[in-house]
């Protein structure tokens, strides 16, 4: 379907992304913690080790890597505490 040729990238992105906060829920479920690693578009020889090291074909593009297991300690670093704008500034709204 050339038509559908164009978007279908961002599509196939989106489908990713849904399928890794799923897989995250799921470990987490499990009592399991993970994290995502988008390093980006790796070298090619790089590409082509993870393909051999996984068995798949030189074809895949990798998104992103989820290392998971048990974890050693909750989120976050008390002695660096993360900080937050405020919601409003964060986050736009449109409705139509």
């Amino acid at each position: 379907m050339p038509s559908l040729a164009k978007p279908f990238q961002v599509w196939a992105d989106n489908q990713a992304g849904i399928l890794q906060y799923i897989v995250w829920t799921a470990l987490e479920a499990e009592g399991l913690g993970a994290s995502l690693q988008h390093y980006g578009e790796y070298s090619a020889e790089t590409r082509s080790e993870i393909a051999k090291f996984f068995d798949i074909p030189q074809t895949w593009r990798s998104t992103a890597i989820m290392p998971f297991g048990l974890p050693a300690a909750g989120p976050g670093n008390p002695a660096h505490p993360k900080t937050f704008e405020p919601l409003e500034d964060r986050v736009k709204v449109f409705f139509s």
